[in-house]
């Protein structure tokens, strides 16, 4: 089936103001689709419930064709690109990506499949071209606002990385802030992503807050000895923190982390990996699921 959107996409010559008026339409009618009332006969009698019911088995799958070509080009979308002719050429289909990515967060949450397969086989390959912060920021958000059961495990497995290459880091601010936004998930899920963020940023935090040894070390006054990760770590390390409280917070009591002596809150990656340590079973608090709440 083809779409105004569709249509718009087709064309390389396409300005942006058509794409994302067309963008603008699609959304428009993809929320607000209602059931089309079966035309009157000629001869001013009334339809039969079979006829209604033919009817409306002929609308419904006139609209469920509709609203995959819709999706479809929200997708395609979402990866569209346009090089500009400067020496470091930039998208300029950027507004288009981002309008898509939005668009996507309000359809259903097993289309986060696709966004992500958008992401892996189109968006982080890309070579000829910087991909804009504001893609991974307003992609990732939408997997948040889907959650869709696998949106975690393939931020925490697939995107995050400590690694200071602009691109990299730009994908895991994006991906941690996004991460913050789910609401809580499986005590598997959320166990498996704590002792994730432990081992992947322990490091970086001994080397820009230690001096490349442990806290209680690096409290001594020993210098560092790799201050390349410094600025790198000062603009993570709120977001890893966070990250880490919002995952090992009890779902059931609401009650974060905090020093078994001191009885504080956790401030270090290292204080959340002396945490780990003693309270790393699944099954005990706070890897338990909450009570399921039962259907009216």
């Amino acid at each position: 089936m083809r779409t105004r959107l569709a249509q718009a996409l087709k064309s390389k010559k396409t300005p942006n103001e058509d794409i994302l008026a067309a963008l603008d339409a699609a959304h428009v009618a993809y929320g607000k689709v209602v059931p089309d009332p079966a035309p009157s006969k000629e001869d001013g009698s009334a339809h039969t419930e079979r006829e209604l019911a033919a009817h409306t088995k002929k609308f419904t799958a006139a609209e469920k064709k509709w609203r995959k070509a819709v999706e479809r080009s929200y997708l395609k979308a979402l990866t569209l690109k346009r090089l500009s002719r400067a020496k470091e050429p930039v998208n300029e289909r950027l507004e288009v990506n981002l309008k898509a990515a939005r668009a996507l967060g309000d359809t259903y949450p097993k289309i986060s499949r696709r966004i992500m397969d958008a992401f892996d086989k189109r968006l982080f390959p890309v070579k000829d071209y910087t991909i804009d912060a504001r893609l991974y920021e307003a992609g990732f958000e939408t997997l948040a606002k889907l959650n869709w059961r696998g949106s975690v495990a393939w931020l925490r497995d697939e995107v995050l990385i400590a690694d200071r290459r602009p691109d990299r880091k730009n994908r895991t601010v994006a991906a941690l802030n996004a991460m913050n936004r789910f609401p809580p998930q499986r005590a598997k899920v959320r166990n498996e992503t704590v002792k994730r963020l432990i081992r992947m940023f322990e490091f970086v935090e001994r080397q820009a807050d230690f001096g490349g040894f442990g806290d209680t070390q690096g409290r001594t006054g020993r210098k560092h000895i790799n201050r390349a990760w410094i600025p790198y770590w000062k603009e993570l390390k709120p977001l890893v923190i966070a990250t880490l409280r919002h995952f090992a917070t009890d779902p059931v009591t609401n009650e974060a982390p905090v020093d078994y002596k001191r009885k504080k809150k956790l401030v270090h990656v290292a204080d959340y990996a002396r945490w780990y340590g003693r309270n790393k079973r699944v099954g005990y608090s706070p890897w338990i699921d909450p009570p399921r709440k039962k259907k009216k």
